[in-house]
C-alpha cells in the first residue's frame, strides 16, 4: 500500500472514530442495544463489557494502521511505534473531550485508557507482523 493510501486510511477511521463520538447519548445507546440483540446478550450483565470492547477493537485497527502508514513515511522500528502511540493517544483525548459537549454523553478517562490497550495491541502486533516480512528470506 503507498504511503498516500495508508494515510487516507488513517484519516477515514479517526473520522469514522468522531462520528460515533459526536453520536448523542440516545444515538449511541441504541447503538449498544442492536450489538447486544444482534449476539442475543442480556443487557444488564454485557452492556459495558460490550462498550470497553467496542473501544478497544476500534483503537486496535487504529494503532495498527498509524504504524503501517508510519513505516510508509519512513519512520521506522521504536520511533513509529512511539509516534503511533502518541497519536492514537491523542485522538482518544480528543474523542473524549468532543463527548463531553455532546448531549447525554460523557468523555471518561477510563476510556481513554481502554482506547490506548487497543491501540498499543494494534501497534504492537502490526509492528511484529512488519518486522517479520522484513526479515523473511527473499526468493
Amino acid at each position: 500500500m503507498t504511503k498516500w493510501l495508508s494515510s487516507f486510511f488513517v484519516v477515514v477511521w479517526v473520522a469514522l472514530i468522531f462520528r460515533f463520538s459526536t453520536q448523542t447519548g440516545s444515538e449511541s445507546a441504541e447503538l449498544s442495544r442492536g450489538v447486544l440483540e444482534l449476539f442475543r446478550l442480556d443487557p444488564d450483565v454485557f452492556h459495558t463489557p460490550i462498550r470497553k470492547t467496542a473501544h478497544m477493537v476500534v483503537y486496535f485497527v487504529l494503532g495498527a494502521m498509524l504504524v503501517d502508514a508510519l513505516k510508509h513515511h519512513g519512520l521506522k522500528g521504536t520511533q513509529s511505534v512511539l509516534v503511533a502511540l502518541a497519536l492514537a493517544i491523542a485522538v482518544a483525548v480528543a474523542d473524549e473531550t468532543v463527548q463531553h459537549f455532546i448531549p447525554g454523553r460523557v468523555g471518561a478517562l477510563t476510556d481513554v485508557f481502554f482506547d490506548t490497550i487497543g491501540a498499543t495491541v494494534g501497534i504492537a502486533l502490526m509492528n511484529r507482523a512488519k518486522q517479520m516480512v522484513e526479515l523473511a528470506p527473499q526468493p
